[in-house]
């Protein structure tokens, strides 16, 4: 009995042992279709880890965006710390010969600097023109500067204003600024102050330190424009905030003459003593003559001898009229 009770309970276990294993597979089937499912979704929101190449182009695209529309000293020399990584060419390189436009621009401003690699401004432009082919404006104005000022081709103005003029088109301020100069000078294109006007206030909008004096010039000449101090003394305000001693000086000069602001001899100082830390020979000369007749400043026959010196050295002839009245040789 105790056999045949034994042989039944086997008999009676082999379809729950198959039911188990069916339900085992059954679930372990619905757990590798589920796990694959979550592997693609993940593949399709998790970007796979980047290359060296990778991190170099996203780094770079975040740099020299900002340097397309200003220049600030931190992010520029933070450009230079990763062209100074001996990797930096390598990658740059190998993206750059695959056609990766921003790759291609890399690589040209290392040559054009000689960072990492021996100084070749015909390499450069190699690199400048295909980036540039592939519409990166960054590229379009550096090869513009280049065929400006012959650095690795022939010098040729109307190249220059041309690749100026595709970068400017695509909202790059350097070159809106270099196309705006290009009209006000001539060169390339016939002299036209209006159309220089144009690009220098699209430039200036964007915070481009060098447009904002350009264009501050325009308005205080009448270059272009109709002639009015207070938009003159607006913009040359901008860029003296940003730095720009030429506007500093400008700008020092305006608040002594009362041009566009009130005049204020004081404030005409700090703007003038501003400017002449950067070494301006304008505002070497105007200081002293703020030191010769004491506005602002305490009269101070010495330190206006001492500034206009300063500034004659450097060829101002204001400075040297000014030492000629003083009975100063100015050498």
């Amino acid at each position: 009995m105790k056999q045949m009770t034994d042989g039944s309970t086997c008999r009676r276990s082999h379809p729950r042992v198959s039911a188990i294993l069916i339900l085992l597979v059954l679930l372990l089937c619905f757990l590798l279709t589920l796990f694959n499912s979550l592997s693609l979704a993940a593949d399709e929101e998790t970007p796979r880890p980047e290359s060296p190449t990778s991190n170099y182009r996203s780094e770079a695209e975040r740099l020299l965006t900002l340097l397309s529309t200003w220049s600030d000293p931190a992010t520029r020399e933070g450009l230079y710390r990763m062209y100074e990584d001996p990797e930096a060419v390598k990658w740059f390189r190998q993206a750059a010969e695959q056609g990766d436009a921003v790759s291609q621009l890399m690589l040209g401003r290392m040559f054009a600097r000689g960072l990492e690699v021996p100084k070749d401004e015909r390499e450069a432009v190699k690199w400048y023109e295909k980036a540039a082919d592939q519409g990166n404006s960054i590229a379009q104005n550096n090869l513009g500067r280049m065929y400006e000022k012959g650095l690795g081709v022939v010098r040729d103005q109307e190249e220059a204003v041309k690749w100026y003029r595709k970068s400017a088109d695509q909202g790059n301020a350097k070159a809106q600024n270099s196309l705006g100069r290009m009209y006000a000078h001539g060169s390339g294109v016939d002299k036209n102050y209006a159309e220089a006007v144009k690009w220098y206030t699209k430039a200036a909008e964007q915070g481009n330190v060098h447009a904002q004096s350009n264009l501050a010039h325009m308005y205080k000449n009448g270059y272009g424009v109709p002639k009015d101090y207070d938009e003159a003394a607006k913009w040359h305000k901008k860029a003296a905030e940003l730095g720009s001693a030429y506007s500093q000086a400008r700008l020092g000069w305006m608040y002594k003459n009362g041009y566009g602001v009130l005049k204020d001899y004081e404030e005409s100082v700090k703007w003038l003593k501003k400017a002449v830390q950067q070494g301006n020979a304008f505002a070497q000369a105007k200081l002293g003559y703020m030191y010769k007749n004491g506005y602002g400043v305490p009269k101070n026959r010495t330190e206006a001898i001492m500034w206009y010196k300063m500034a004659a050295d450097k060829g101002n002839e204001f400075a040297r009229k000014e030492l000629h009245k003083l009975g100063v040789a100015d050498n």
